[in-house]
């Protein structure tokens, strides 16, 4: 295993996995506040999120959350990072947690690819929670994508509002919406090059292009689904002084 250092290598972005910061004893931290705050949820809320198969998702909603001041904060790129550094939000978690009841339940964001002209080798991963493209055709300078999020779920019967966020290579991706309510858009991505950000405090180089989902209940926004874009090589390894942590 390798730390997650100076450069961002993921080529995808997802919620499916946790994936820490450090591992020096750091992803111990991880763990102890997700196993916490799901001992904390009440058995009322568990039961449903757990028959809908939106455990796990509860649990990252609450876990990047209590990690941002406010939910403008939580829209942004330092709250979604492939990597998650020790928040130092674990009683936080706990409160969050306990305080979602069977009738105010987080939403769970949901993508479906309904148009795009990668080819087949470059899509090379298409769930509801992730869609990942990967250019390999070097005379490419654009891509287009239509994506809907209708299939994104509420348990409690709540209207969702739909919220479609640029994080990454924010100058090369424009995200227009087809219909009044944004349920339905049509992504644009333009060959974006490396760039570096601040991810956990510190510079990390990237090479991946971000486009998160984000819907709301009138009570929780749900955490983020993605489509993404990655312009360098996918399976390249880290070099060994990118192990910063």
């Amino acid at each position: 295993h390798r730390d997650h250092g100076y450069e961002d290598f993921y080529w995808f972005s997802t919620v499916v996995v946790g994936i820490s910061q450090g591992s020096s004893g750091s992803e111990m931290d991880e763990l102890r506040g997700l196993m916490l705050a799901l001992g904390a949820l009440a058995p009322g809320a568990r039961a449903p999120l757990e028959t809908a198969g939106q455990l796990w998702s509860a649990l990252q909603y609450v876990s990047r959350r209590t990690r941002m001041a406010g939910d403008a904060a939580y829209l942004t790129t330092g709250a979604h990072a492939n990597a998650l550094a020790d928040g130092g939000n674990l009683v936080s978690m706990m409160q969050m947690a306990r305080a979602v009841a069977a009738d105010r339940l987080p939403p769970a964001a949901r993508v479906e690819v309904l148009e795009e002209d990668f080819a087949p080798g470059e899509q090379r991963l298409t769930t509801p929670e992730s869609v990942a493209r990967v250019w390999s055709d070097a005379t490419a300078t654009t891509h287009r994508l239509r994506v809907s999020a209708v299939s994104s779920e509420e348990l409690t019967g709540r209207p969702l509002t739909y919220h479609w966020l640029v994080l990454r290579a924010t100058t090369s991706i424009d995200v227009t919406p087809e219909g009044a309510d944004g349920s339905v858009v049509e992504i644009v991505v333009r060959r974006h090059a490396e760039e570096t950000l601040e991810l956990n405090g510190q510079p990390r180089r990237t090479s991946l292009g971000v486009v998160a989902l984000f819907v709301h209940n009138g009570l929780y926004f749900s955490p983020p689904a993605f489509v993404t874009s990655f312009t360098a090589e996918p399976y390249r390894l880290a070099p060994n002084e990118n192990d910063l942590d």
